[in-house]
């Protein structure tokens, strides 16, 4: 160890003595950690990382989970989304979920107002994202709840009559300072008021990556949250005047798999679309229709908002600046090179994972919504960085001390 250190400050006089080099390298170096930590760390959340929630191999989406939004009339093919009576059939006619639960693809940010049963006057009003989800949401996920209860199954018994919440953790927070007695208090969205039933665990998003729900409410409480629309009455026209909105998910049987959830799904939804055949359907619509079909895939990393838009840049950003993080020149001697290298590695991580921290914390907030980021993923990361950047001296040193440099001078 002495004898490293003196090494050590051995390497850092002679970069002193070339200070334009190493403020070059170690710049180099930090934004090259830097960047490719905190794309890294998005490119984890976007594409690489499962849900944060119990067992999330074992779920499905029945939907498309890149398709977010809503539509009104039918739609051939694949299903991108589906009608609240699609969903209603597929939760009582299948055989391959234990739970399976239906959530509003939109998240619309409401005004709401956080009071008591008999003072909103006393709060200010303020914007918060909320999401209708049914009553086996949480179940589905395996989710408990941080404080307080989260919906079962009872919410969807009847229209209008769940006015409750559950809020995320962020939201408790921030807006009651982890304060128990929030559980209990009345926020008010629109017209409606809902009581607080419990608070979503820390780190829960919900089911899709780039959301981030502040409240979840019965999707029988819709009415609340889109006034003046009907999403859940089925159409009396059938196939071409219904709303299709909901991401369906659910949670595989011990033993089924995918293929076979697709293959046992599908029949029970050609069974559906056939019987909502009328009379006024054309032959081409007839066959369009009846070409509807579900895919059933794995759930695991979640629905997304991001994969596709955002899947493909985040992984030619993370190619294009892990060629920075190759800063450091080749010297005369190996370990001299090694030891200068090492100096100019530990600067440059101690300016690249406060910019990694930074850069990942702000590119999450615009993305996602969220400020936090893994420790683990950016320290993992920028010590892999550090070991390229090590190795990226190491090896052109390797080579130079292989060189005689008695024959060296004699070409000279």
């Amino acid at each position: 160890m002495r004898i490293l250190l003196q090494d050590l400050r051995y390497a850092i006089r002679l970069l002193l003595k070339s200070p334009g080099f190493a403020i070059v390298a170690v710049l180099t170096l930090a934004l090259g950690i830097g960047a490719n930590t905190a794309i890294f760390s998005v490119l984890d959340s976007v594409l690489l990382r499962t849900l944060p929630v119990s067992h999330p191999e074992e779920l499905a989406v029945v939907t498309d989970p890149d398709s977010h939004g809503s539509a009104f009339g039918g739609e051939g093919g694949e299903r991108s989304l589906l009608a609240y009576s699609e969903y209603q059939y597929l939760r009582d006619h299948n055989e391959v979920f234990s739970h399976i639960f239906a959530a509003d693809s939109q998240l619309p940010e409401v005004e709401l107002t956080i009071g008591n049963a008999s003072a909103y006057s006393q709060v200010h009003a303020e914007r918060a994202r909320v999401q209708l989800v049914s009553g086996e949401y949480f179940q589905t996920l395996g989710v408990e709840p941080a404080a307080g209860q989260v919906f079962t199954p009872e919410v969807d018994r009847a229209r209008g009559g769940a006015p409750i919440a559950v809020i995320s953790y962020a939201f408790w927070k921030q807006r009651f300072g982890l304060d128990p007695s929030a559980l209990g208090r009345t926020i008010r969205i629109h017209n409606s008021s809902f009581e607080i039933a419990g608070v979503s665990p820390p780190g829960f998003f919900g089911e899709t990556v780039g959301q981030a729900p502040d409240v979840w409410v019965p999707i029988t409480m819709q009415d609340a949250i889109y006034p003046g629309r009907d999403l859940l009455t089925a159409s009396p026209q059938g196939l071409l005047n219904q709303h299709i909105w909901l991401q369906v998910m659910g949670r595989l049987k011990p033993g089924i798999t995918t293929a076979q959830a697709n293959a046992s799904l599908n029949v029970a939804f050609k069974h559906l679309i056939e019987s909502l055949f009328g009379p006024g359907l054309t032959e081409a619509q007839r066959r369009e229709f009846l070409d509807q079909r579900l895919k059933v895939q794995s759930a695991a990393r979640g629905a997304s908002t991001l994969h596709h838009e955002f899947g493909e840049p985040l992984k030619f950003l993370m190619a294009l600046v892990g060629r920075m993080a190759l800063g450091a020149e080749p010297g005369n001697v190996r370990w001299q090179v090694l030891r200068e290298t090492l100096v100019l590695v530990l600067i440059g991580i101690s300016i690249g994972v406060p910019t990694a921290l930074a850069g990942t914390r702000l590119v999450r907030s615009m993305l996602f919504g969220l400020g936090f980021a893994d420790p683990i993923v950016i320290v993992s990361a920028a010590l892999l960085l550090a070991l390229v950047a090590a190795l990226a001296g190491f090896l052109p040193a390797r080579r130079a001390s292989r060189v005689d440099p008695i024959v060296a001078l004699r070409h000279e």
